[in-house]
């Protein structure tokens, strides 16, 4: 996920430099910032993936149908 925000963060800056506008100092800086930010509203897309399948797992838990709840249940055991 970084090499790829990261190829695309650099097409980006160059696209701007080539209209005269220069936008970020650290390209991996940023890539790492997009990515796994924490504790903020704009905490990244990886930490965005994560919990939303985490709180889909918690919901099923508490389907009224046993075989999605029991299902969910083994699915999230170690999380």
């Amino acid at each position: 996920f970084v090499t790829a925000t990261k190829g695309g963060l650099e097409s980006a800056e160059q696209y701007a430099q080539s209209k005269g506008i220069s936008r970020l100092n650290d390209i991996s800086e940023e890539a790492s910032q997009r990515l796994f930010r924490g504790g903020s509203e704009k905490q990244g897309a990886v930490l965005n993936a994560i919990d939303t399948v985490a709180n889909n797992i918690s919901q099923l838990r508490n389907s009224s149908n046993p075989i999605i709840s029991n299902i969910s249940k083994l699915l999230g055991k170690n999380s």
